[in-house]
């Protein structure tokens, strides 16, 4: 996703960058062994329920700073610190993880090493921010499904033999609620079916899981990159945000492969579209900030949409569906038709020409 609009970054009055003796580079160069080592060192089964569940907070909130770090680290041009640090992880990971997680490991700590050395290096090479971006993310969702390929099935087939029994638990629960035998078995029924789509659509939620502390990462070092080099104009607001029309033929050939292909080839696209759903939701949702912004809505009245908007998941399925479903459209419609194209310098002027 085109996080940051997709104009090439400024060159005019670049300087010429030296690496910056940060106080945050050498945090994170120390802090990022220690964090493999808390991440997969086996600790969580020797904690406590509620100690757990602490470190595994903390450790959610670290992964989206050694996002931002790491590519911090590669566009300050820390290289021997980076790589030091970088060593040091692996080295203390393997003693603390041993070879039965050592694919975890590589995987997990390659994740966050070349995710973050692409974002520095390539914004430091004044690549557009959404080219960066992307190029990013999908390196951060190969090395993840590589880590976590060989669990998901026996994830899903697990989560299958579960929905038997949460129906059962469900059944007495709406017949305390008065609803009758043929509406509390209708109930189930959609509830089974839901719970179906939930179960297929495991690998999209655990990737975009791993996409989300990306983007937040990303969006952490943007802010840096253009607080301190305000020149390389590395951040647009919401309102920009849009998908690139070079997905479009991702989006047909994984249509096609969900209409011809076999359950496997099924499968794999059902989970792409649904990531992708996501991220042109986000778009569509990013037009409609445009045009309120576009038309000067009061903040009270753009506070009320997002509020209803928020409610209607809660409200009705079917009303949450149709507004989903509304925001993908128009942000696949916009990735080519780019309804927030500006006009070019000798079209406004013809235009103010006009109107004088």
């Amino acid at each position: 996703m085109n996080l940051i609009g997709e104009k090439p970054i400024s060159t005019a009055a670049i300087e010429q960058l030296t690496p910056c003796r940060r106080l945050s580079c050498y945090f994170t160069a120390m802090a990022f062994p220690v964090f493999v080592v808390l991440t997969y060192g086996q600790m969580f089964g020797q904690l406590p329920p509620l100690a757990g569940l602490l470190l595994s907070t903390v450790l959610y909130f670290a992964a989206i700073y050694f996002f931002y770090g790491i590519a911090e680290l590669a566009f300050e041009r820390h290289t021997n610190l980076l790589w030091s640090s970088a060593v040091a992880a692996f080295v203390l990971g393997f003693l603390a993880a041993g070879l039965t997680d050592m694919w975890l490991l590589l995987t997990g700590c390659s994740m966050f090493l070349f995710g973050g050395v692409i974002v520095g290096r390539m914004s430091r090479d004044n690549y557009p921010p959404g080219r960066t971006y992307l190029i990013g993310a999908a390196v951060v969702a190969l090395f993840f499904t590589a880590q976590l390929f060989g669990y998901w099935a026996p994830l899903m087939d697990q989560t299958s033999q579960d929905i038997p029994r949460v129906l059962g638990e469900m059944e007495p629960i709406y017949r305390s609620f008065g609803f009758t035998e043929e509406a509390t078995q209708d109930i189930l029924a959609q509830a089974e079916k839901l719970f179906g789509v939930l179960v297929r659509l495991i690998p999209a939620f655990t990737v975009l899981g791993a996409l989300m502390e990306f983007s937040l990462g990303f969006l952490v070092f943007a802010h840096v990159v253009n607080r301190r080099h305000p020149w390389r104009g590395f951040r647009a607001p919401f309102s920009r945000w849009r998908i690139p029309f070079a997905f479009t033929p991702v989006v047909a050939i994984t249509i096609l492969a969900r209409l011809l292909g076999n359950d496997t080839a099924q499968l794999v696209a059902d989970n792409v579209l649904a990531i992708l759903a996501l991220y042109y939701c986000i778009a569509g949702l990013a037009l409609i900030e445009y045009y309120m912004n576009k038309l000067s809505l009061p903040p009270l009245l753009r506070f009320s949409f997002y509020m209803l908007l928020f409610l209607t998941q809660f409200v009705s399925l079917l009303a949450a569906t149709a507004a989903f479903g509304t925001m993908i459209i128009l942000g696949f419609v916009d990735s080519f038709a780019d309804w927030r194209k500006e006009p070019s310098t000798t079209e406004a002027a013809q235009e103010r020409n006009r109107l004088q």
